[in-house]
C-alpha cells in the first residue's frame, strides 16, 4: 500500500495527463474513503495528505474543494480513531494552504451545518477549531453567526444531562475557548468592549453548570473559559467586568462543589483540580471578592476547612 501510494502520487505531480485525468483519478482516490477495512482508509487518508502538501498552488485551488466534505465527513463520523485523526490531519493541511477566499467558502458551510441534528453538527464545530488555528480572523466572523445558537445549545445540553452527546457540547465549548481567546488578543484599554457581547454574558450564567459537569472534558473547557474571563479582567483592572456579583457565587459554589464532590471520593489526583484551585483564588483575591457577604464567606471557609480534612 505504501508503495502504491507513492507511485500514485509521483504520477499524479509529474506525469501530463491533463487537469480533467489529474480530476478523474483524485475522484477514484476520494471515493477509497469509503473503504471498509480501517487500514485501507488509513493508507488513502495518507495519500491523500501527502497529495495536500505537495500539489502545486494552482492544482490545488481547482481540486481543493473535491477534497473538504470526504474529509469532513471522515473526521465526523469513522468509528476508527487513527482514521479520524488522519482525516483531521489532511483537513487542517488544506487550511493551511488555501487562501482567504476559499477559506470563507469551507467555512460559510458551518453556518448551515450547526443547527442540524445529526453528525454535521459536531462537524460544523470541528471545522471552526480548525479554521481558528489556521486563519482566526475569517473563522471568527463565521462563527460569530453561529455564536448565539451555539451558547443556547449548550445550556440546553447541561440542563438536560440524560442522553446528551457530551462530544459535540466539549467542541461547542472548545469554540468558544477559542473565540474567548481571540477576542482576548484584541483586548486593551481602546477595545475594553471585547467581551461585552451577550453570548459573553449568556456564558457566565452558564459556568456554574458547566464547571460542576461530571464529565472532565466539559470541566475543563469551562473552567478554561472562566480563568481567560478572570485574566481579562485582571489586564484591565477597574475598567469593567465580566463575571457579574450575582452570578460570582453560583460560580464559587460550583467550584466548591467540584472540592467536596473529589474530598468524598478520595480522588484529589483530580484532572481538573489544579484549575479549580487557581479559579477560586483569582475570584477571592479579584474585586469579586467584596461582593460576597460576610455569611457566604464564612460558609466557603466551612465548606473548604471540611474537604481539606475528609480528603
Amino acid at each position: 500500500r505504501s508503495m502504491c501510494s507513492h507511485v500514485f502520487i509521483r504520477f499524479v505531480l509529474s506525469y501530463p495527463i491533463g487537469e480533467r485525468k489529474v480530476e478523474d483519478m483524485l475522484r477514484t482516490l476520494i471515493s477509497s474513503l469509503e473503504y471498509p477495512q480501517a487500514d485501507g482508509r488509513m493508507s488513502v487518508l495518507s495519500t491523500i495528505h501527502a497529495l495536500l502538501l505537495k500539489l502545486p498552488e494552482v492544482a490545488l485551488k481547482s481540486n481543493g474543494p473535491l477534497f473538504f466534505f470526504p474529509l469532513v465527513l471522515r473526521v465526523a463520523s469513522d468509528t476508527h480513531s487513527q482514521c479520524s485523526e488522519l482525516a483531521n490531519r489532511a483537513l487542517d493541511c488544506l487550511f493551511s494552504r488555501v487562501d482567504e477566499t476559499q477559506m470563507m467558502k469551507f467555512l460559510s458551510c458551518t453556518i448551515v451545518w450547526s443547527k442540524r441534528q445529526d453528525m454535521l453538527q459536531r462537524a460544523a464545530y470541528q471545522v471552526l477549531l480548525l479554521g481558528f488555528s489556521r486563519h482566526a480572523s475569517i473563522t471568527f466572523e463565521v462563527y460569530s453567526q453561529v455564536e448565539g445558537h451555539m451558547i443556547k445549545r449548550i445550556r440546553a445540553a447541561l440542563q438536560r444531562k440524560d442522553g446528551v452527546d457530551w462530544s459535540i457540547t466539549y467542541c461547542q465549548l472548545i469554540c468558544f475557548e477559542r473565540a474567548v481567546s481571540h477576542r482576548s488578543q484584541c483586548l486593551d484599554s481602546e477595545h475594553s468592549d471585547a467581551f461585552s457581547s451577550e453570548a459573553d454574558f449568556a456564558m457566565v450564567h452558564i459556568l456554574p453548570h458547566a464547571v460542576s459537569y461530571d464529565h472532565l472534558w466539559i470541566q475543563a473547557s469551562a473552567l478554561r473559559v472562566l480563568r481567560s474571563y478572570l485574566q481579562a479582567e485582571t489586564r484591565m483592572e477597574k475598567s469593567f467586568t465580566i463575571l457579574s456579583d450575582v452570578n460570582i457565587e453560583l460560580i464559587v459554589d460550583a467550584l466548591i462543589t467540584v472540592i467536596e464532590r473529589q474530598s468524598r471520593t478520595k480522588k484529589v489526583e483530580h484532572a481538573n483540580m489544579g484549575d479549580v484551585l487557581l479559579c477560586l483564588t483569582a475570584i477571592m483575591t479579584s474585586v469579586h471578592a467584596k461582593a460576597i457577604s460576610e455569611k457566604y464567606s464564612s460558609q466557603i471557609f466551612h465548606r473548604l476547612h471540611k474537604s481539606a480534612f475528609s480528603s
